[in-house]
């Protein structure tokens, strides 16, 4: 990291407290950078100066583990946090496993048989994958077992 580049960055930071419809915004769009100067932030106990938060979500591919996956960016966050500074890590939801489904899978077969009625050409086939927790449903309703290599 050049010596002149900010330690931390942040663009368009909003927090918001509460549940349902009673929601309090305690920052609203604050961008700011820190360089290696001292910094004091003022304001009233409780009012989200000392709260800043990031979301990550991944797309996995066929074969990655989820857990794996929070595992290595938790390790990674935790080597690259800065001296003196708390790091707080939650996991929402255990995530969902990726799967491609084979290229013999009969429902393909059938959905491209549909699609080029429908359209009056045969679809191009390409990779796509699916993370989200109806994909597994997808699977076990299809009769597919889990594949490593994407669909092509």
């Amino acid at each position: 990291m050049p010596a002149d580049a900010p330690m931390l960055q942040v663009e368009n930071l909003s927090v918001t407290f509460g549940h349902g419809s009673y929601q309090v915004r305690a920052v609203r769009d604050v961008t700011f950078a820190l360089g290696r100067e001292r910094l004091g932030i003022v304001g009233e106990s409780g009012s989200g100066k000392s709260t800043a938060g990031a979301k990550i979500t991944c797309r996995l591919v066929a074969g990655q583990d989820p857990d794996r996956v929070f595992d290595a960016i938790e390790a990674h966050f935790r080597q690259h946090a800065p001296a003196g500074y708390q790091l707080e890590i939650r996991r929402q939801g255990a995530g969902s496993p990726a799967f491609a489904l084979p290229a013999d899978q009969p429902v393909l077969a059938l959905t491209e048989g549909v699609l080029g009625e429908l359209f009056g050409q045969p679809p191009l086939r390409v990779a796509m994958g699916a993370t989200i927790p109806i994909g597994g449903v997808f699977r076990t309703c299809s009769g597919s077992s889990p594949s490593r290599s994407a669909t092509r």
